[in-house]
């Protein structure tokens, strides 16, 4: 879970630095070359300085991009921070071991960008060499709710309800006639209502 938020921590100040609007600040055609110059000869090495006069590595190649549309990044018609929060965050889904209190950070929407709430599910790691007792895994997931770093409900979310949005949103039958059937349709039948 902690490279889930990271990385969509890491999406938002991203796109905030390379989206079109952005990178009309780096944009070559407005460098002033005179001013460059004259930094170059001030404190800038000899070799450097020479370069600078022959104008290597400052050319501008009006054939190498389409100016800074070409240079985004998001091509995704993203023109927010909140576009990368819809487009990514109910897609996506990060499966977490029973023994991480990182886990928490998901569901804490204060200590995410725009609120968001990450798709954490249980990803158990009861099948790990170093599981010394099968049976205590489940009851490890549940300290999150016991030492106060997550609720109920989000446990519910981790444990069930996110698996069955996982798997259930693309294949709605993916349930029917298991034992979870009936839980699993009424948490797809939620999910279709949400915002």
């Amino acid at each position: 879970m902690r490279r889930a938020c990271m990385l969509y921590a890491d999406l938002i100040g991203h796109w905030e630095k390379r989206n079109q609007e952005a990178l009309e600040h780096t944009n070559p055609s407005k460098l002033d070359r005179a001013a460059l110059l004259d930094f170059a000869q001030k404190y800038g090495r000899e070799a450097v300085v020479e370069a600078m006069r022959r104008s290597e590595g400052i050319e501008v190649d009006s054939h190498a991009t389409e100016g800074p549309t070409d240079l985004d990044d998001f091509r995704c018609e993203i023109e927010r921070p909140e576009d990368i929060r819809e487009l990514f965050v109910p897609r996506f889904y990060f499966g977490c071991q029973a023994d991480d209190p990182i886990n928490a950070w998901g569901f804490n929407r204060r200590a995410n960008p725009l609120g968001a709430r990450p798709n954490a599910l249980f990803s158990s790691d009861i099948g790990h060499f170093d599981v010394p007792d099968m049976a205590a895994v489940v009851p490890e997931a549940y300290e999150l709710v016991e030492h106060g770093l997550i609720a109920d409900d989000d446990f519910l979310d981790f444990m069930f309800a996110n698996a069955v949005r996982f798997w259930g949103e693309v294949n709605p039958d993916f349930f029917k006639g298991t034992v979870v059937e009936k839980a699993a349709a009424d948490v797809l039948a939620r999910a279709a209502v949400r915002p």
